[in-house]
C-alpha cells in the first residue's frame, strides 16, 4: 500500500499548490475548478457506475471543499510575512487558528459524506505478496484489492494526529 499512500501525498500537495494560487488571487474558485479537481485523490476515487447528477453533485462538494480551505488561509497567504508561523502570529488569535484547522484540516469529510460515491483500490501482483511461493500459483496474477474502509480508518487516524500536532504547535507558538 505505500505506493498508493505516496501517490495520495503527492496529489494532496499537488492540490493544496493550486488551492494556494485560488487564495493569492481576487479570481473565483471556478477558474481553478478543473485543476483542483483533477488532483484530487476523492476524484480519482469515485465509483464508476455513479450516475452524472451524483457525480457533478459529488464534484461541486469536492471542490467547495477546497474553496472553503482556500478562503480559510487567504488572510495567511497574503499576509505580508514570510515565514507561515509568523503569518499565523501576525494575523489570527490562539482560538481563530486552533479552530481553522479544526475545521479545515479535516479531510475525511468527502468520504464519510459520500461514502457509497468511492471506491479506493490497488493492484497487487501475488508474487509480491507471498514472495516466491506465489510463482508457484502462476507469478505475475495481478489482484485488485478494494480497501475504502482501511483507507477511512487510516485518513481518520491520520487526520486526528494532524489537528492535534498542529494545535498543540499553535498554542505553542502563537502569542
Amino acid at each position: 500500500m505505500e505506493p498508493e499512500l505516496e501517490v495520495y501525498r503527492e496529489r494532496t500537495l499537488s492540490q493544496f499548490d493550486v488551492v494556494l494560487e485560488y487564495a493569492k488571487g481576487q479570481a473565483s474558485i471556478d477558474e481553478f475548478a478543473e485543476e483542483i479537481l483533477s488532483r484530487d485523490v476523492y476524484v480519482r476515487a469515485m465509483r464508476p457506475d455513479l450516475s452524472r447528477e451524483r457525480r457533478n453533485r459529488v464534484r461541486e462538494d469536492l471542490l467547495d471543499r477546497q474553496r472553503r480551505l482556500g478562503d480559510a488561509v487567504e488572510p495567511l497567504v497574503n499576509a505580508p510575512e514570510e515565514t507561515f508561523w509568523d503569518a499565523v502570529c501576525a494575523e489570527l488569535e490562539v482560538a481563530e487558528a486552533c479552530e481553522m484547522v479544526e475545521e479545515q484540516f479535516v479531510f475525511t469529510g468527502p468520504l464519510v459524506a459520500h461514502r457509497d460515491a468511492f471506491r479506493f483500490t490497488a493492484e497487487l501482483d501475488v508474487a509480491d505478496v507471498v514472495g516466491g511461493f506465489g510463482r508457484l500459483f502462476g507469478g505475475g496474477t495481478v489482484v485488485e484489492v478494494e480497501y475504502t474502509d482501511e483507507a477511512l480508518r487510516a485518513m481518520r487516524r491520520a487526520e486526528r494526529a494532524i489537528v492535534a500536532q498542529t494545535t498543540a504547535e499553535i498554542e505553542r507558538r502563537v502569542p
